[in-house]
């Protein structure tokens, strides 16, 4: 997927104007409601703010925060050996 936003970044404005353009033809022949669903969830995704960390809660942030000291004071197993625990 990285290779393809890539790609997207090097088109110049004209060539952008004519993908939105072929873009636009196409959805307007869509009768698929399943793919029209899936297009307007990628849509809306796309307006949201892409700092998912402003979008949490207090709580949710500490909690990686206290995860995150965790992480940096050695004290997290494998999941291998969490499985194991669990018997």
């Amino acid at each position: 997927m990285e290779v393809f936003y890539s790609y997207i970044s090097l088109m110049s404005t004209a060539e952008l104007d004519i993908l939105r353009k072929e873009l636009s033809q196409w959805i307007n022949t869509i009768s698929d409601s399943s793919l029209l669903q899936t297009l307007n969830a990628i849509k809306s995704s796309s307006n949201q703010s892409a700092d998912w960390w402003e979008e949490i809660s207090s709580a949710e942030r500490m909690k990686i925060d206290l995860g995150m000291n965790d992480l940096n004071d050695d004290k997290t197993i494998s999941s291998k050996d969490f499985w194991r625990q669990l018997g």
